[in-house]
């Protein structure tokens, strides 16, 4: 959102193109998937709360780089760094909540956690809206100084605990998250399978043996083309181009990049309770049905000057869409399919994956525009939408209401009959 304004005089002295502005926007990712595999790392050495911790801090440190900026090379620097720390946050936040929630409660707190990520973005195009483009990057901190100021009571991870030996914290930290009346035997005895079965397996694998297993390799081919879909669904290049995009239409365009974020984070509002009722695959086929018309009818409605008035009635759906199924449920299936030995390395191969698919397609979208138009951009993702949902309809399990014990067993089961 605070982008466009550098394409003007302004207070920071920094002025870009749109091609330098393309260039911001998609080394954002590369670096995200470098923050996501160092912290994948991480997390296993230190736990997933010390390194959401050291991620706000680096966050802080990002936003105070972006204002000092006085150059593009210095802007780019330094957004390159809040991307890395963006990226540092997914894992041991999505593990974390994966390893401790309840089964029933798992798919809908994925999908709440999408929701925080999504929130943040909102705050930050409406204090793009309120505050002064050289100040604009002192007020994103005020999310990390939040977390920051709360996470003393946040708990470490059962599971990692288990790993680390540590099985007295973990049935501490169940019985405060179940409560007191909450009898946790059960799941301790379940996790200490969980894990005994990961000892076992690393004392006869090598540190590549994901990459030979099927019960790793199988998610992983699901995953990563899930998120490939929802990479190209046309959401991100709607939320970072929506001013370029609808410049000319006679709207406001701040007015309508906002009013599609809201859109968005009210489907994420939304979608925990759907997904607490409803598997992820019909859920994620219906909305990207319904992405595939809205962008078919934003396309349409930029290429037919009569058609205009459905610009925005498409701009509604395409958002509440995402929100409600597209965007929510790659990372509830994320943190849900990968077995536990392999969790931490499965999340980072998926988010380079779409961080990969998201570069690409923000630097090419002034390319693209001049090739097929604006109107022609938005076919693709109605083309993908489709496709995508007839891969969801043959290849997504069903993990609804499954322990982790079970879903460990997802793949092993087909494994097992193909040897029987």
């Amino acid at each position: 959102m605070g982008l466009p304004q550098l394409q003007q005089p302004n207070p920071t002295g920094i002025i870009i193109d749109i091609h330098q502005i393309s260039w911001l926007l998609s080394l954002n990712q590369p670096t995200r998937m470098l923050g996501t595999v160092f912290t994948g790392y991480l997390a296993e050495r230190i736990g997933r709360k010390k390194s959401l911790i050291l991620c706000s801090f680096c966050q802080i440190a990002g936003c105070i780089f972006i204002f000092l900026s006085n150059s593009f090379p210095s802007l780019m620097l330094s957004l390159c760094l809040t991307g890395m720390t963006t990226g540092m946050a997914l894992i041991p936040s999505y593990a974390l909540l994966s390893e401790m929630s309840l089964i029933r409660l798992r798919s809908s707190l994925g999908s709440l956690n999408t929701l925080n990520a999504n929130g943040g973005y909102l705050f930050g195009l409406i204090a793009a809206i309120l505050v002064p483009i050289n100040y604009l990057s002192l007020a994103t901190i005020l999310p990390s100084l939040i977390f920051l100021a709360m996470c003393f009571k946040m708990p470490e991870s059962p599971v990692w605990l288990m790993r680390k030996g540590r099985d007295g914290e973990a049935r501490q930290v169940l019985q405060w998250l179940r409560g007191e009346g909450y009898n946790v035997e059960p799941e301790m005895k379940e996790l200490e399978v969980v894990v005994m079965e990961e000892k076992i397996s690393n004392e006869s694998s090598s540190t590549f043996s994901c990459f030979s297993d099927r019960t790793f390799l199988m998610p992983l081919f699901i995953i990563c083309i899930l998120f490939t879909i929802q990479g190209l669904s046309g959401c991100d290049v709607m939320s970072y181009y929506a001013i370029t995009i609808f410049e000319g239409q006679g709207i406001k365009e701040s007015f309508v990049a906002l009013i599609f974020q809201v859109m968005i984070t009210l489907g994420y509002l939304v979608s925990p309770f759907i997904l607490s009722r409803i598997d992820c695959r019909p859920h994620f086929i219906v909305f990207l049905l319904a992405i595939a018309f809205s962008t078919l009818s934003m396309g349409l409605s930029l290429l037919f000057p009569a058609l205009s008035f459905l610009s925005i009635p498409s701009l509604i759906l395409v958002g509440s869409s995402y929100g409600l199924g597209v965007g929510p449920v790659p990372f509830v299936l994320m943190s849900s399919l990968f077995p536990q030995k392999y969790k931490s390395v499965g999340l980072a191969a998926a988010q380079v994956t779409r961080a990969l698919v998201v570069c690409l397609q923000l630097k090419a979208f002034p390319y693209l525009l001049g090739y097929l138009g604006m109107s022609g951009i938005f076919f693709i993702p109605s083309a993908t939408s489709i496709l995508g949902a007839l891969f969801a309809f043959f290849m997504i399990p069903q993990t609804r209401n499954k322990s982790i014990y079970e879903l460990e067993l997802t793949f092993q089961k087909k494994v097992d009959n193909i040897k029987a």
